[in-house]
């Protein structure tokens, strides 16, 4: 059940760490016909990002303790969330401000910002696994958690939609076959010009970023 449990929260992170690697590496090349949809498209990782941990903080953990019946249990996972919002918001902040133009556009100011954040956000995800892991000696008081992690994916692939995200592993998403078709065969085509930006095909097979010049 935690391997599971753990091989799921592996692929949400790489979902989380390949539309920030496409943030970072599509931020200065934007053509200025292209800025808006890309600054629709982090937000749209921000709400990624913000829901799974917010379900995360509201769902999962409060439940593990409760169970466990060890205060604090993930505790540090918490702390770390703290450490990197500060960032992260002031990435979703500037990409407002650049759409609703009381800013202009930096791709510089953008990579700054991620070279800030990535690395606190990157420990964080490394750190949650070992984490969920460890969980197994809790396995006779925590028999309800995977139940709680499907709800909690499938609340945050509903927000999200499909907007050129990561889906490599055959059953993930952990959510039920309608909601998986609905985002590949409906929502997918939803917003293409935001799409564009994404990581991955419509296959979740990687793909040549649309903004990175092939010389680069």
């Amino acid at each position: 059940m935690f391997d599971d449990i753990a091989s799921e929260m592996v692929h949400v992170h790489n979902m989380i760490t390949h539309g920030l690697n496409s943030i970072y590496l599509q931020a200065s090349h934007i053509k200025p016909a292209d800025e808006k949809p890309f600054y629709r498209y982090v937000l749209g990782w921000y709400t990624l990002l913000h829901e799974h941990h917010d379900g995360e903080e509201e769902m999962l953990f409060p439940f593990v303790e409760k169970a466990t019946g060890v205060k604090g249990i993930l505790e540090a996972n918490i702390s770390q969330h703290r450490d990197f919002h500060e960032h992260l918001d002031q990435l979703k902040n500037y990409a407002e401000a650049v759409l609703a133009g009381t800013e202009k556009y930096s791709g510089g100011k953008f990579v700054a910002i991620i070279d800030d954040l990535g690395p606190t956000l990157a420990r964080h995800l490394n750190d949650e696994i070992p984490t969920l892991l460890g969980l197994r000696q809790y396995a006779d008081k925590l028999a309800d958690v995977p139940k709680l992690f499907q709800e909690e994916a499938e609340k945050v692939m509903k927000t999200i939609g499909g907007t050129g995200m990561d889906n490599m592993w055959r059953n993930f998403p952990p959510a039920p076959a309608p909601v998986k078709m609905f985002i590949k065969s409906v929502l997918w085509w939803v917003h293409p010009e935001m799409r564009k930006f994404g990581a991955v095909y419509r296959s979740g097979r990687l793909r040549p970023l649309y903004a990175v010049p092939e010389s680069v």
